[in-house]
């Protein structure tokens, strides 16, 4: 009892030093965007890599995940298993491991539907971290909330249920355990299982930089891994930023664990100087050269009574307010009769490719 409490007190103190510290989506603990354990639908802007490091107990993971596509997320993982042992190697030392994660997202947030996604976690590896989820992100506000379905590894927790596949097909019910070097996909593990797992995932942003998280944790504690028996299902923490530095410290498994990690956006240009050019014809046709030359693409227009409606798209800015910005500057420059309405009338959305 005295051991929990003072882990507790430990825990307060830490996050109370990090509020003050100089150090938002963030890697989870398997590299894809989501809180600690949990996944959620959101994902890292396209263009972004990033690197991320684990230490928890029994296993520790580096990650490194890339954003292709702002509807795609893929990792790849090196683990470190302490309570296996490496088999056939000449010394004794702990198990190693890697794999692949995956995420996509099936459709995007609206002001009524949540953004939704579908994932395969340690699909073409030796299975000791395999599972499947879908899982829906809404946000509130400063409130983001997430919830999802989990399978193979994904399927303990409180809302643990028999897989509701089962009743289309029983072969669903079937799922092969953690297997030999792995190197390729088993399909027919995909969703199977005699169990899965409902779990959730809040996050509050207190200002800018600073985010809570708590969810409810789906992870197996029956698994080959061993982890830490514990009654409790749920996780929560602290997660600062600091420029392109993210770091979470959580309570897990009734210890206090970190996982910090690194992102930057190969596309991004915010440290470019807007270019003006010097053009001296049609002003529709000016407009659009003018946004090409800073990297943005102009979707649609439309003039009426001095208002305007445009309509851009970039990949090039991490900042979307940036890229909203050289579009007025440029509007500005060609339609500098109507430059007091601008900042009122003009509608621009912005669409990532």
């Amino acid at each position: 009892m005295q051991s929990q409490i003072s882990n507790y007190i430990r825990l307060l103190l830490i996050l109370t030093l990090l509020i003050f510290s100089l150090f938002v989506s963030s890697n989870s603990n398997h590299g894809i965007t989501g809180t600690y354990n949990v996944p959620n639908a959101r994902f890292q802007i396209e263009g972004t890599l990033s690197m991320s490091f684990y230490r928890g107990f029994p296993d520790q993971k580096i990650n490194i995940t890339a954003s292709p596509f702002n509807w795609l997320e893929a990792t790849l993982f090196y683990t470190n298993i302490e309570n296996i042992d490496y088999a056939g190697s000449l010394f004794r030392q702990s198990y190693k491991d890697k794999g692949f994660n995956i995420k996509y997202k099936i459709f995007n947030e609206t002001d009524i539907f949540p953004s939704i996604a579908l994932g395969l976690n340690d699909f073409a590896g030796t299975g000791f971290f395999s599972s499947e989820y879908i899982v829906a992100s809404k946000r509130f506000g400063d409130i983001d909330l997430s919830a999802g379905m989990g399978w193979g590894e994904f399927s303990g927790g409180y809302g643990e249920i028999p897989n509701p596949l089962a009743t289309i097909d029983q072969s669903f019910e079937n799922r092969d355990q953690p297997f030999g070097t792995g190197g390729f996909p088993r399909y027919k593990n995909f969703f199977s299982g005699k169990n899965s797992a409902f779990f959730a995932s809040l996050e509050y942003k207190f200002s800018k930089n600073t985010i809570f998280f708590f969810e409810i944790d789906p992870t197996r504690r029956d698994s080959k891994i061993d982890y830490k028996k514990s009654e409790q299902k749920y996780n929560f923490g602290l997660r600062r930023k600091f420029k392109n530095l993210n770091l979470n410290i959580g309570f897990e498994r009734e210890s206090v664990n970190f996982n910090l990690s690194f992102r930057d956006n190969i596309n991004k240009s915010e440290k470019q100087k807007f270019k003006s050019l010097d053009i001296h014809e049609n002003k529709y046709l000016g407009l659009q050269r003018q946004l090409e030359a800073n990297q943005i693409g102009l979707v649609s227009i439309r003039e009426e009574q001095n208002e305007f409606f445009l309509q851009i798209k970039h990949n090039s800015y991490e900042d979307p307010k940036f890229a909203t910005e050289i579009a007025i500057v440029t509007l500005n420059k060609f339609f500098p009769s109507s430059r007091k309405k601008l900042s009122t009338l003009i509608m621009i959305s912005l669409t990532c490719l």
